[in-house]
């Protein structure tokens, strides 16, 4: 259940920047230009492509760790709305909050990590269901957020500028990321209840094993040659 809830929201509060609000929030409040934003979420989108293979290469690195990098991940997320919602109650305007979204697209790829989790922590015969339902759980919550953002959207009147370009003020965007920050905080507290596999754990204890004698048999040689 922490895997779902977790994956469900990472991927979805993703989506809904990409997709929803992302690049009007950097036209309205950070006030970069149409093709300016437009380039930050193409950037976006190349991110989210390539992280997957290079998050899984990482976790192979750390010994097949996944759950580290599903906190981290949170962690990022958490922290990066949180330093946003900020900057909207205080009308501090800066483009390089295109760059803190471009860090959230990187780490929202984490299927690589998620789906062998999952074959992991399940039997053979449940694994692919749960990975059915895990990815039945992104599209879930990107159409209630999704709907959500538009709501709170139409709740505040957009101011219109010359040219019928329409604006939407900090107050929107404020509500629509104190709502995300609160549910980056609920994916924060899932991620860390989420622990690494038996199969993992053991790989990880058999290593350092491996290590400990490596270590010990060099001194051992290194005595004897004294």
């Amino acid at each position: 259940i922490n895997i779902f809830v977790f994956a469900a929201l990472n991927y979805g509060m993703y989506y809904v920047l990409q997709t929803v609000i992302g690049k009007k929030f950097l036209e309205d409040f950070c006030q970069i230009s149409t093709m300016k934003a437009a380039l930050v979420l193409s950037v976006m989108s190349g991110l989210y492509a390539i992280a997957g293979p290079c998050i899984a290469a990482m976790s192979r690195a750390a010994l097949n760790r996944r759950a580290a990098f599903m906190k981290f991940s949170a962690l990022n997320t958490f922290f990066i709305f949180l330093a946003v919602l900020i900057c909207l109650l205080t009308n501090y305007k800066t483009s390089i909050l295109a760059l803190a979204l471009c860090m959230i697209s990187f780490w929202a790829s984490l299927s690589p990590l998620l789906i062998p989790l999952l074959h992991d922590t399940n039997e053979s015969k449940e694994a692919s269901v749960a990975v059915g339902m895990m990815t039945s759980g992104f599209y879930f919550v990107v159409g209630i957020l999704g709907n959500l953002t538009g709501w709170i959207l139409n709740i505040y009147t957009p101011e219109v500028k010359e040219g019928a370009a329409i604006v939407y003020s900090n107050s929107a965007y404020s509500v629509i990321f104190l709502c995300l920050v609160i549910l980056s905080l609920v994916s924060l507290k899932t991620a860390f209840s989420i622990k690494e596999s038996l199969q993992t754990r053991r790989y990880i204890k058999m290593c350092g094993l491996i290590m400990r004698h490596k270590t010990h048999g060099d001194e051992i040689y290194s005595g004897s040659g004294h």
